[in-house]
């Protein structure tokens, strides 16, 4: 039945989004909810709260029933108010939820009023609930850099040679992993890299222009790179090497952005081998990661991608589909008959099991939330050489 949830979870909606990329901000994150949407965010999709060293300064303005029916914009200005008198942040965000999109609440209003008191930079994200995590990032991150752009006296400036933009945990980037990444690319000669959300985001933001490469982790940070790419003419690139072949590969391509001398690399396929029927099924980017590792190292071609949450251009290949509902997945997978592997979060497992030979656990954190976040393993470079043996 069209619009019918069985087994599959509602993916992360746009707030979480936000929520995720501020998390280790130095901001006062307040949603406008009645706690739901705030403990939905960091109970069940963050795994970064259970360490209790990291607490995010996220809050909820609690709103009731009759603060709906007598409108929401004093509480809201009130409660953040009252927040500033115990806790200090170097801005604020209001997040939208379902609430205040009913309403009609003037986010430009309202965050003008709470500036204009509490003297720091006031932002309001028009999230819904209403769509997904990505375009919660987007608009987080294009409106920070609007803020940027158009009030550049109020930041100082944080230069780096690579920007990193979109590593949140949502697309399975924890520390580790960035860790990684930020490691690789200093190995290949960036003396400095910038990972937005990791704090200070606002100087990183003002000092963007600077950046010799951008690059996109995640569907949200496409979209950033190429707003970069159009202002600044920076060049970008989109996701991150699984296996030491592609390894081997981004090695060459940050080194060619890094030092004109370079020539610019090419992605040799490995010779065919066997040639299973594959299918994967998540995020925008770590998909098509996947399914350059396959052809990359094991000579496998046959891959098509159903992805959660849009197609990037750049990625989406013929074969591919986008899907957003239980039905439409089982009657698309139907239509292109039986695969040999099937790879998705494990959440899927049970729905999919009789459409393949074999099913590959691939947890991903915008799917399925904290549930599996334990068992997800490290991918990048060399790391990636084994996991799909």
């Amino acid at each position: 039945m069209k619009g019918l949830y069985q087994s599959f979870p509602a993916f992360a909606p746009d707030y979480v989004g936000v929520s995720s990329f501020l998390f280790d901000e130095n901001a006062l994150t307040v949603f406008i909810d009645p706690h739901g949407c705030n403990g939905q965010t960091l109970y069940y999709m963050d795994p970064r709260f259970e360490d209790f060293s990291r607490m995010p300064k996220s809050f909820s303005c609690g709103i009731r029933e009759k603060d709906a029916v007598f409108g929401v914009d004093k509480l809201v200005e009130k409660k953040v108010m009252q927040i500033l008198d115990c806790v200090q942040g170097d801005y604020i965000i209001l997040v939208g939820t379902p609430i205040p999109t009913m309403l009609g609440v003037d986010y430009k209003a309202l965050t003008d009023r709470i500036e204009k008191r509490a003297k720091i930079p006031t932002l309001g994200v028009t999230t819904s609930g209403l769509d997904f995590y990505d375009v919660g990032q987007k608009k987080i991150m294009n409106l920070m850099l609007n803020r940027t752009e158009t009030q550049p006296e109020s930041f100082e400036s944080e230069e780096s040679d690579i920007h990193l933009i979109g590593a949140t945990p949502l697309d399975g980037w924890d520390y580790t992993a960035i860790f990684d990444y930020t490691a690789f690319l200093k190995k290949c000669g960036a003396n400095t890299v910038a990972v937005w959300g990791q704090g200070n985001t606002f100087q990183k933001m003002k000092g963007v222009g600077k950046s010799k490469l951008n690059i996109a982790v995640s569907v949200a940070g496409i979209e950033i790179a190429q707003r970069l790419n159009h202002t600044y003419g920076t060049p970008y690139l989109i996701g991150y090497p699984i296996g030491s072949v592609m390894e081997e590969y981004y090695a060459k391509l940050v080194e060619f952005h890094l030092d004109e001398k370079c020539g610019m690399p090419i992605l040799k396929m490995a010779p065919d081998t066997e040639q299973p029927r594959i299918l994967i099924i998540g995020s925008p980017v770590n998909s098509c990661m996947i399914r350059k590792y396959f052809g990359a190292q094991e000579g496998m071609t046959d891959i098509d991608i159903g992805f959660c949450f849009g197609a990037p251009v750049e990625c989406k290949e013929e074969n591919d589909f986008v899907f957003f509902e239980e039905e439409e997945l089982h009657q698309t997978i139907k239509q292109k008959g039986k695969y040999d592997i099937i790879i998705g979060d494990p959440l899927f497992k049970n729905s999919l099991f009789s459409f393949a030979e074999r099913y590959v656990e691939f947890p991903e954190i915008s799917i399925s939330g904290r549930l599996y976040s334990h068992e997800m393993k490290r991918v990048f470079g060399k790391w990636g050489d084994n996991f799909f043996m």
